[in-house]
This record gives C-alpha cells, structure tokens and sequence, in this order.
C-alpha cells in the first residue's frame, strides 16, 4: 500500500524494464525515486492548499545515503538539511506534543520556533540542488504520474 497518493491496496510494480536498465542498480535507483516520488506528490498536494516548502528535513535510516539525499534535492529542487538523532517520527509527535503543551501558557509560539529549538542538523549531510537536474526530474515524476494513472484501477 501507499499514503501519497492514497492507495492502500496498492502493490509494487516494475514498469517500463527492457536490456539496458534493468541491473540491480537500476532496479534500486528506480525504487528510491519511486519512493521520492510519492514524497513529492505529497508536497504537490500541500503546494494545492497554498503551502510552500523552503527546504526539505530528511531523518531516519534513508537520510544516511548521500545518494539519496542528492535525489531529494534535486527533485525537489530544495535544500535538504538532516536531523541528528535516529527517531524522526516520534520526535515529531513528540515537539507536536510539546508545542500544544507550551500554547497553553503562550499562545503565540509557533510549531516553527519550537522545532528550532528542539531540533539539531547535522551540517555535514545537507544537500543543495542541481538546477541540471530540474527537467530531468520533471520528465521522470511526469512519466510515473502517467503510470500511477493506469495501474491505480487494477487496485
């Protein structure tokens, strides 16, 4: 299944395979951009309600690769910056939590000044954009849109 876009039922599918890109490097790039993808999708969604991004935050066990982190910049032609700490989404529950408690007695703090205070980058893994990469992303993103189009039916 997915979250973004919606599709619980969904199952992994491999399209487009032929002679010249179908290595297990391949396979893997392919995998990660899909998973992007589905991140960038989501993005695109919150850009829909008026929200835009000025960076991306990576945490977790994925934000260990380079590669990866490259890939997110360059797709979403944002800076990505990396969390220390291991446990991304709990301590976002957690600062969500914390910033509800702390409106209590001061109802103009925003999630924004307690995220800063609370959370720590690791500088050496930030990533900034490749603009050469903007219509190659787009190209890609535009062809699994069309592939998500057709196979969304069949679950």
């Amino acid at each position: 299944g997915e979250r973004t876009p919606n599709l619980p039922r969904a199952k992994g599918c491999v399209l487009g395979l032929d002679a010249h890109n179908s290595s297990k490097a391949h396979l893997l790039r392919s995998t990660l951009e899909a998973a992007s993808f589905s991140l960038l999708f989501g993005l695109d969604e919150l850009k829909r309600l008026g929200l835009q991004a000025k960076e991306i935050t990576l945490t977790g066990g994925g934000s260990n690769s380079k590669v990866w982190r490259q890939m997110i910049a360059d797709m979403f032609q944002l800076p990505v910056r990396v969390l220390k700490g291991e446990e991304g989404a709990s301590f976002g529950a957690a600062l969500q939590a914390l910033w509800l408690l702390q409106l209590k007695t001061n109802p103009g703090l925003t999630l924004a000044q307690v995220c800063s205070e609370h959370c720590e980058t690791d500088a050496s893994k930030a990533a900034q954009p490749n603009a050469g990469m903007t219509a190659v992303y787009a190209a890609a993103y535009a062809n699994y849109q069309r592939a998500l189009n057709q196979v969304m039916p069949l679950f």
